[in-house]
């Protein structure tokens, strides 16, 4: 969610804020990237990893793919700075929605104990 944030309204601001928020991202960006690996990888059973980590890559790099090609039908109209605002307040409230409304399932997966 702070990446979303972050990354929704970097580019309305001046440049020395813009690097200091893209360090924030990148850093919170690893962390977060570190934690949920480690989380899913822990939960799915060893017989079933490869074919969880393919499905989430293809679904990963469908959504980058369908976002960067939306996003560039846009700025042919709308200003970037708007478009990425869009798209990080989507990103945003889809976390909301998604891990709100599934708050438990997901608790299963990340307050596991080894």
């Amino acid at each position: 969610m702070i990446i979303s944030l972050l990354g929704g309204i970097y580019l309305f601001l001046p440049l020395h804020i813009m690097m200091t928020m893209c360090f924030v991202i990148g850093f919170c960006g690893v962390i977060s990237y570190n934690i949920r690996v480690s989380s899913t990888q822990s939960y799915v059973p060893n017989q079933k990893k490869g074919r969880f980590n393919g499905a989430f890559r293809f679904l990963n790099t469908s959504g980058v793919l369908l976002g960067e090609l939306l996003s560039g039908i846009m700025v042919n109209w709308i200003n970037d700075r708007i478009v990425l605002f869009i798209f990080m307040s989507i990103t945003f409230l889809s976390v909301i929605v998604i891990m709100g409304r599934h708050k438990i399932k997901v608790a299963e997966i990340y307050n596991r104990t080894t």
